[in-house]
């Protein structure tokens, strides 16, 4: 943010030329869109989160939960 607005400076007046005109980015900015696609959970996964679920809704159904 701030290369930006140096670069819009000297031409309003502000400073008398451009200090971020001799750097350059190495690397192009790319989209976080345009990242691998995660892989899909495994049976497995799903079967575990499926299980810690139904454990907690055990839980809440007691009234021992409460304490």
């Amino acid at each position: 943010m701030l290369m930006a607005l140096t670069a819009f400076a000297p031409g309003q007046g502000y400073l008398p030329a451009d200090p971020w005109s001799a750097f350059k980015f190495i690397a192009p900015k790319g989209k976080h869109s345009a990242q691998k696609p995660r892989p899909p959970f495994s049976g497995g996964q799903i079967a575990q989160v499926l299980a810690i679920g139904q454990r907690w809704i055990r839980r809440q159904s007691t009234i021992g939960h409460l304490f």
